[in-house]
């Protein structure tokens, strides 16, 4: 057997194993509890010889879209928890997501740790004013 094939072979067998691991790293993300958990299920290892390529692989893209709609899902279960408390709860509440919750979201997922970030303020600024007595 020729070198060349050798190594089409070994690519294979890494292709096949990598798009395994993406597969399987999707089925925690869908379990996921908290925005930590999808964050780290998204660490799938990608072995030196694939990493150039490994954004063409489809489990890959997958796997990023569904810890985005993941993550899209339970910052949406987080706010709309918010709105259902009182003011104090809900600053409390927005308190404990910006420093437990959603630090996971830095870096990778920074845009979606604003939106969060804007919408709560937003959300907390509706409830001051229905708060207040007019």
């Amino acid at each position: 057997m020729s070198d060349n094939r050798m190594l089409q072979m070994h690519l294979h067998q890494l292709e096949q194993r990598f798009e395994a691991d993406c597969s399987a790293a999707e089925s925690r993300i869908l379990r996921a509890r908290t925005m930590a958990e999808v964050v780290r299920a998204t660490e799938v290892t990608v072995r030196p010889e694939l990493r150039a390529m490994s954004r063409h692989y489809p489990g890959y893209r997958r796997m990023k879209s569904a810890a985005e709609r993941r993550l899209e899902q339970l910052l949406k279960e987080q706010l709309e928890a918010m709105k259902a408390l009182p003011l104090a709860e809900a600053e409390a509440l927005f308190s404990h997501y910006r420093r437990q919750e959603w630090q996971s979201l830095r870096g990778t997922y920074a845009s979606l740790y604003q939106r969060g970030d804007r919408a709560g303020q937003r959300l907390l600024h509706d409830l001051r004013g229905a708060a207040s007595p007019t």
